[in-house]
């Protein structure tokens, strides 16, 4: 409900198994009653898979790059595999993912380091809050999915970007809050922004938090800010 609102930032570690999900699921129940922005973002090992194919990429060693591609897939239908039938509509969603970082790795390696890591590091964060979303819709939650390329918009400081403030309220305002006025919750990533010549970019911290955690909660009429850490909400 409006003014009525709630942010839930979602650890990085918070989300690793199909009981982790299913758990939150259930402990979300509680502020049902809410309007909610969820953010999350990938595990420590889906961003450690990805760094490692960057690397490999820069390296010009595809075949290593591939195979840990083949280990990041595995995850990620093992993980999707436990929480939806095998016909879902949601795997097609994961192998469109799959498929640009695998475009990347048929180009030759970028001169910037820090953007190629961006690129391919971003996908594990829509990957991550795709499953959570789609998983949250199956228990009958109102829930929407919100790129956050979308809404936030940043410098263009690779690896620690900075929230270009007016231009992301400016967004939010246009794209967020109407949705939340219809009750939906809504799902997007915590580090996660884009350039002003959309190139994804991923946010810097302050103080432990993501910077777009930080942006968002002082754009929105939120009331409380919470944290999940695997096992339950602790207030911010």
């Amino acid at each position: 409900m409006e003014g009525q609102q709630k942010i839930i930032y979602v650890a990085s570690n918070a989300l690793q198994t199909a009981e982790h999900f299913r758990l939150f699921g259930k402990m979300l129940e509680k502020y049902s009653s809410y309007s909610i922005v969820i953010v999350g973002s990938s595990t420590a090992e889906t961003k450690k898979i990805l760094e490692g194919i960057v690397e490999d990429h820069q390296r010009g060693d595809i075949e290593a790059a591939m195979k840990k591609m083949t280990i990041l897939k595995t995850k990620y239908y093992e993980l999707a595999l436990a929480l939806f039938d095998k016909e879902h509509s949601v795997f097609d969603d994961m192998n469109d993912h799959f498929v640009s970082i695998e475009w990347d790795l048929e180009e030759s390696k970028h001169e910037n380091v820090d953007y190629a890591y961006d690129q391919t590091v971003a996908v594990g964060e829509l990957l991550s809050t795709l499953i959570l979303a789609t998983y949250l819709q199956q228990t009958g939650l109102d829930t929407h999915w919100m790129d956050a390329r979308d809404l936030i918009l940043t410098d263009d400081v690779f690896r620690n970007a900075n929230v270009m403030e007016a231009e992301t309220k400016e967004r939010v305002q246009k794209h967020l809050i109407p949705l939340l006025r219809e009750e939906k919750t809504l799902i997007t990533q915590a580090v996660l922004g884009c350039t002003t010549e959309n190139y994804s970019i991923i946010l810097g911290q302050e103080n432990g938090m993501s910077r777009s955690v930080i942006s968002l909660q002082s754009y929105l009429d939120a009331n409380e800010l919470l944290v999940w850490n695997g096992t339950a909400f602790n207030k911010q």
